[in-house]
């Protein structure tokens, strides 16, 4: 884990080339599951295993990432927090696709992932395996991390007002003007299928691209971008043309793997 913060961290150059941002969530997302299969081993060493009764032989094959994250909970008392649980699910699936597909990386929200995905590692090291990680890094990759939580931290508190700023103005909009202004027209199917999460209607328009309006209850809400391409995304952090894309792409490995 540590090579791909020290190389991804390493220059101002390095966190602006792609090829930077997949080497490095790669590697610490399999720091991460070895940093939260080190837990459930001093819980256990047969939990490690997707078979706890092969623990020991050769062949056995470790646990998968929901299963990792299950035992975790249940046999070791390790409860994550429901924002620590959806880093984890966005870097688990934003690596699957890059590992296995072609895709290019959203710069901004990858680094901001991969950011997020440090502080992870750093905190549970610490609380549940009482190790310190940026005792293994050097002082400058340690300065730099510092450095860019503090930056993107910032930037996080400036898009937060702004998109309040922005999002006051359609609260008491009449709904035929609202409708009118309705951004997602261009967007197909990204907004077609968006219903209410407070009254479950698909009532919902999307005036400027990172927001949703409810025209029956009124309940405004943050419209994600994908961490592939950037349009409007789901809340796995994928727009539905990369979930087809990604679908597709399954569908013809396992088809080439069958004729294999």
């Amino acid at each position: 884990m540590c090579s791909g913060v020290e190389m991804f961290f390493a220059t101002e150059e390095n966190e602006r080339d792609p090829r930077s941002h997949k080497y490095a969530l790669l590697h610490l997302f399999s720091g991460v599951l070895l940093i939260l299969k080190e837990r459930l081993i001093r819980a256990h060493t047969s939990l490690v295993f997707e078979r706890v009764e092969e623990v020991g032989s050769s062949t056995a094959k470790t646990v998968r990432f929901d299963q990792l994250l299950r035992r975790l909970e249940v046999c070791a008392g390790v409860k994550l927090e429901v924002r620590e649980l959806e880093i984890l699910n966005r870097a688990q699936l934003l690596r699957n696709a890059v590992e296995h597909y072609k895709f290019e990386f959203n710069l901004q929200a990858s680094q901001k992932l991969i950011t997020q995905l440090v502080e992870f590692a750093y905190l549970f090291a610490r609380r549940e395996l009482g190790v310190k990680l940026e005792e293994h890094l050097s002082a400058d990759i340690a300065q730099r991390i510092s450095e860019l939580r503090a930056i993107l931290s910032d930037r996080e508190r400036e898009r937060t007002e702004d998109w309040n700023r922005r999002a006051r103005r359609y609260r008491h909009m009449g709904r035929k003007y609202l409708a009118r202004v309705n951004f997602g027209e261009g967007l197909g199917r990204h907004i077609s299928k968006i219903g209410c999460s407070r009254c479950k209607k698909v009532e919902v328009v999307v005036p400027e691209r990172d927001i949703t309006v409810c025209l029956n209850c009124r309940d405004i809400r943050l419209l994600q971008g994908c961490m592939l391409c950037g349009c409007p995304a789901s809340e796995e952090g994928l727009c539905e043309e990369c979930l087809d894309d990604i679908a597709q792409e399954e569908r013809s490995h396992d088809r080439y793997r069958d004729e294999w």
